[in-house]
């Protein structure tokens, strides 16, 4: 991204006058987490392989909580 470029200049622009939409839902406790949640292949598999090795769950209902969260 060259700092100088007209491009870049209309989007700081932009980003300047941004303006959040909803005050409420830009104030959702999960906006206070570290990492956002998701669901990454990589994750996926570390949740799976417990389960499959050793039938623990635990893993899996963890994500299941964070994703909870993301709904109140």
């Amino acid at each position: 991204l060259d700092l100088f470029s007209p491009d870049t200049a209309d989007f700081i622009r932009l980003l300047d006058s941004y303006e959040v939409a909803d005050e409420t839902a830009a104030k959702h406790s999960y906006f206070e987490n570290e990492k956002p949640c998701t669901l990454l292949i990589d994750e996926i598999e570390a949740i799976w392989k417990p389960i499959a090795e050793n039938d623990d769950w635990s893993l899996f209902e963890n994500k299941l909580h964070a994703i909870r969260q993301i709904r109140s």
